[in-house]
């Protein structure tokens, strides 16, 4: 990881240093971890092999033997330098393929809140829409800017009354210095922490999904239509199925 450039450094300092702040049981160790060009492990059952030559920059990615249940090897996060934005499809791929599990893991969720089996959705199951917050975000960056993207399953109708999943990624925002400028201003800095320290905030949302205990309170604005202002709203929304991923993770071990 390119930690050496202002952006990279930005991105490292915000998630090594923002806080696993539990709100009850605080192990003596994080469940997660940030890694920079570390394999990421990924489960047999959806990848087809524990480690798939994938090294991305910067990822936060659940431990396999935390001290707390957590949904192991999911990943909440993923960042990607290249030199400039020439490479930029190749880096949205990479990132695409480590967080791909991760989507399917989500999906997973899904299925097991509404009791249905895993496979194509008819007319009324695809009327039941995923949880707003469940999708990823993640970060391409080189020396002069950075794209903060969406990483979010979508259905598609791929016969008449059948729907199918398909993983989709789209630009949210886009943050570039100014040719006629050669460093970062503070206006400038300013922007991009803040536009990171969002993405970390969703972030933490994930952990708390992922993992057994609870995480800081993150809060999402809502609008009240009928006072005509915004008001707070809570955006942790309930754990996935723990032990039904547990059960999944020690069938992927028998292979």
């Amino acid at each position: 990881m390119h930690v050496e450039k202002t952006i990279g450094s930005a991105i490292l300092s915000v998630f090594n240093d923002a806080p696993d702040a539990l709100a009850v049981g605080l192990p003596t160790s994080s469940p997660w971890r940030c890694i920079a060009n570390t394999d990421i492990q990924f489960p047999v059952g959806l990848k087809g092999s524990h480690l798939g030559g994938c090294r991305p920059d910067l990822a936060i990615q659940a431990i396999r033997h935390a001290q707390v249940q957590v949904v192991k090897d999911a990943v909440v996060f993923v960042a990607e330098a290249k030199k400039d934005t020439i490479s930029y499809e190749r880096g949205v791929a990479q990132m695409a393929f480590a967080i791909h599990c991760t989507l399917l893991m989500l999906l997973t969720e899904h299925y097991s809140r509404q009791g249905w089996e895993i496979g194509p959705l008819n007319e009324d199951q695809a009327k039941v829409l995923l949880p707003d917050n469940f999708f990823i975000l993640s970060i391409y960056y080189w020396g002069r800017g950075m794209r903060i993207l969406a990483n979010y399953p979508t259905l598609v109708q791929v016969s008449r009354g059948v729907y199918q999943w398909r993983l989709c990624c789209s630009l949210l925002r886009q943050y570039e210095q100014p040719h006629d400028q050669s460093t970062l201003t503070y206006q400038h800095k300013f922007t991009l922490y803040r536009a990171i320290l969002s993405v970390e905030q969703h972030v933490t949302n994930l952990k708390h999904l992922f993992c057994e205990t609870d995480y800081r309170s993150v809060v999402e604005p809502t609008f009240d239509t009928i006072q005509g202002h915004q008001v707070a709203g809570d955006y942790n929304r309930g754990k996935a199925n723990i032990r039904l991923f547990l059960d999944l993770h020690g069938r992927d071990r028998q292979k």
